[in-house]
């Protein structure tokens, strides 16, 4: 097996392949997002939303311009989805 495939990169205690950049999130993050979204609990980063609904952030940002989801809050000058609001959303969107 050549050496290049075997290259690990240390990231925030987790490790991630060479080619990181090109897959989606590690299931572990992806768990943990779900499970702080799903509690309903606290806010959301603009980068977890898009990996919790399995689309892109344009999307993200245009269905919150559309009033699909509800506007993010600003805090510490980041844009942060309140998870209760965000369950709602879903909940609303899962009837149609």
């Amino acid at each position: 097996m050549c050496s290049i495939f075997n290259t690990q990169v240390s990231y925030r205690g987790l490790k991630y392949g060479r080619f990181a950049a090109k897959f989606p999130a590690p299931f572990d993050k992806l768990a943990e997002i779900r499970r702080a979204i799903g509690s309903g609990e606290g806010f959301s980063s603009s980068k977890h939303v898009p990996l919790y609904f399995d689309l892109s952030s344009a999307t993200i940002y245009n269905w919150m311009n559309q009033g699909v989801i509800p506007k993010a809050y600003k805090i510490g000058g980041r844009r942060r989805f309140k998870n209760s609001e965000l369950l709602q959303a879903e909940a609303l969107y899962e009837q149609v």
